[in-house]
């Protein structure tokens, strides 16, 4: 079982990736669009 130690690195890098890119993105788009997001639900004007 040679090799088997680095999943649970790529693991990790792969997860960390996601996180700092989606945070990244978060902080990018601001609150606007979500805000409007939000409100979809509560919205009875059709």
């Amino acid at each position: 079982m040679d090799g088997v130690e680095i999943y649970p690195s790529i693991s990790l890098i792969l997860f960390l990736t996601f996180f700092l890119l989606l945070i990244g993105y978060l902080i990018k788009t601001g609150k606007e669009p979500w805000e409007e997001a939000s409100n979809l639900p509560l919205d009875t004007n059709d």
